[in-house]
């Protein structure tokens, strides 16, 4: 009877142990899962693999801790990855891995951040190598490149540098945007090198016209200002007036300068793009230039609409004539040859036509095409 009690009492302790483990380990349980939905919310991989770990001991053959932790032991080395490329400013690395684990974890925030800053980075330089294209036209039969023309109203062709102009100023925006980014981006730096050494050889070109073409107005208008100042003192011997000889000349000076009104207004639209410039490497040039061309007109203003005495008209012409040697000849020290301005521009247009962004451009392309919410939010 006893040795029977005793065995009931015995039983009955195991019953209660056992239900005290069960207890337990149900808290245990709970307290994990509660850690684990906080580590999720916080998009903490580390926490939620030792959680994940605690839970499938404490839950064997649970299927549902079984997969997630699957998941994030395969996430851990991608998140490893993105910081370890970020810190090498390997973005195309960086594109590649928060592309995988944000196919195991969608809402994975610095996933995604790190997604958004690379692909931003690569679509400003897209946009800058595009943009640069837009200035150049390819002969692939020839294989050769050219500067984009534009049609006058009148059927010429001539360089568009208006377009061309601008187009290269927002690539060069383009770039500063993704050197922002990542200052030390070696794509983005060596994109930023051709483009701004193409930028100041356009530069160059522009200037190179600007001083071609004041040259030949100042020259004709210096010419234009001889048989004048000749034919004025005659005048006034005769009629001893220089208003009455000033009248009887200037139909004839007010004719040439109407004709030469579409080259003075090119002239300046040209020396107006050389304002683009004033922050760059050739600057001291563009200002040069853009000095020759504002001495130009004034010159030709000063020989069609004399002011003063025939010794004033003199003095005006003769200074400003001068005052175009001196420029010229700064200009002249300072520009590299025309014809290796020109000839630089095939170099240019090959290196940015052929210049590789990606190591892998069809992997990484197809990723900042389906990622192109993630990179525009």
């Amino acid at each position: 009877m006893r040795r029977t009690n005793f065995l009931c009492i015995l039983a009955l302790c195991s019953v209660v142990i056992l239900l005290f483990g069960c207890s337990q380990n149900r808290e245990k349980i709970e307290n994990a899962k509660n850690r684990l939905e906080l580590a999720r919310t916080k998009n903490d991989l580390d926490q939620m693999y030792l959680i994940l770990k605690e839970l499938s001991v404490l839950q064997k053959n649970d299927q549902q801790t079984i997969e997630e932790l699957r998941k994030v032991e395969i996430a851990l080395p991608l998140l490893e990855r993105i910081k370890v490329s970020k810190g090498d400013h390997n973005h195309e690395d960086v594109v590649s891995a928060s592309y995988e684990l944000l196919k195991i974890f969608p809402q994975h925030v610095e996933a995604r951040r790190a997604l958004k800053e690379s692909g931003l980075i690569f679509s400003h330089l897209q946009e800058s190598i595009s943009l640069f294209n837009e200035c150049i036209s390819y002969d692939d039969e020839k294989q050769q490149a050219s500067l984009i023309q534009t049609t006058s109203d009148l059927g010429d062709k001539k360089v568009d540098y208006s377009k061309i102009v601008n187009k290269l100023a927002l690539a060069s925006d383009k770039i500063n945007n993704a050197l922002i980014l990542d200052p030390y981006f070696d794509k983005a730096i060596s994109l930023n090198k051709v483009v701004s050494a193409f930028r100041n050889t356009i530069g160059m070109s522009i200037a190179n016209s600007v001083y071609i073409k004041s040259d030949a107005l100042i020259n004709k208008y210096v010419g234009t200002y001889e048989h004048v100042y000749m034919f004025m003192t005659i005048l006034i011997n005769v009629h001893g007036s220089s208003s009455e000889a000033w009248a009887t000349e200037a139909p004839f000076i007010n004719k040439e300068r109407h004709g030469d009104s579409a080259n003075i207004a090119e002239l300046n639209e040209l020396s107006s793009y050389l304002l683009s410039f004033k922050d760059t490497y050739i600057s001291q040039l563009a200002t040069t230039a853009n000095d020759i061309n504002v001495n130009a007109c004034t010159l030709v203003d000063a020989v069609t609409n004399p002011k003063g005495s025939m010794i004033d008209y003199k003095n005006d012409v003769s200074a400003l004539s001068t005052k175009a040697q001196e420029l010229s000849s700064r200009f002249k020290s300072s520009c590299p040859n025309p014809d290796m301005v020109n000839s630089s521009i095939h170099g240019f247009a090959e290196s940015i036509k052929n210049y590789e962004l990606f190591h892998k451009p069809e992997e990484t392309k197809k990723i900042l095409q389906q990622s192109k919410e993630i990179i525009s939010s």
